[in-house]
């Protein structure tokens, strides 16, 4: 309202091009719509000389984005995991185990007495090689560990 003041032009233009934001951009989250009609009122109040309302807005909508990035879940990646051993019955209870310990969510698919097979939701910041040595290590023989990714984009649970 700062922004539009008492200009008939200023106000349809902020509709219009909020519109055209809105609609046209591909936007996969909520906040991305926020920031992108947020970044049009800081520069729509830059060039009508708000500089000071530009600037209050820029440190708010900074802080309400941390606020809200900081009570989020971590970003996950889902993959289908084959563990191919001759001894998976055995050490079942210790890969799951493993999987609590690092925080990864699993859901058990299969088992036989060659092969496990899970769904699993892994944080961005495990490397699932390392989990690969841990899951080898178990074993104590070779084991085959294979992983398939099966969702690209971020999963939130």
């Amino acid at each position: 309202m700062i922004i539009v003041a008492d200009s008939l032009a200023r106000a349809f233009a902020i509709a219009g091009a909020a519109g055209l934001v809105r609609y046209r951009a591909q936007i996969d989250d909520p906040k991305e719509a926020g920031v992108l009609l947020v970044s049009l009122a800081v520069g729509l109040a830059s060039g009508a000389g708000l500089f000071v309302v530009a600037a209050v807005l820029c440190v708010f909508v900074i802080l309400v984005l941390w606020v809200l990035e900081s009570l989020e879940p971590p970003d996950r990646a889902q993959f289908d995991l084959v563990i191919a051993s001759k001894q998976s019955l055995k050490i079942r209870q210790q890969v799951e185990h493993a999987f609590r310990g690092k925080g990864i969510h699993y859901q058990l698919w299969g088992s036989s007495p060659d092969e496990l097979r899970y769904e699993v939701s892994v944080p961005f910041d495990q490397d699932i090689k390392k989990l690969s040595k841990i899951i080898k290590r178990l074993d104590g023989s070779d084991a085959s560990v294979d992983w398939e990714i099966k969702k690209y984009k971020t999963v939130r649970t």
